[in-house]
């Protein structure tokens, strides 16, 4: 409530979107499947990063949401290795 940002609504504008294209790296999304900003646009999400970077993966991991680095850390760690070609 008080942190003065939207970012559910700042989710859902272009802004992502420019900023990826800026990065020129390559770019891999790992999101929890409960995770508000996110829930029922994963396709969506996937869609955009591919358009962005066609070899772009997705991980979307259950039992989590939007933090979800730490509520499920030992997936989101495999998914991360799994990402950069480690496993």
């Amino acid at each position: 409530m008080r942190t003065g940002v939207n970012s559910a609504r700042c989710s859902r504008t272009s802004a992502s979107k420019e900023c990826i294209l800026k990065l020129g790296l390559p770019v891999h999304g790992i999101w929890g499947r409960e995770d508000v900003t996110a829930h029922g646009r994963f396709d969506d999400i996937h869609a955009m990063l591919r358009s962005a970077y066609p070899s772009a993966q997705m991980h979307v991991i259950d039992g989590a949401g939007h933090w979800v680095q730490y509520e499920r850390p030992e997936a989101f760690h495999g998914a991360l290795e799994r990402a950069q070609g480690r496993n």
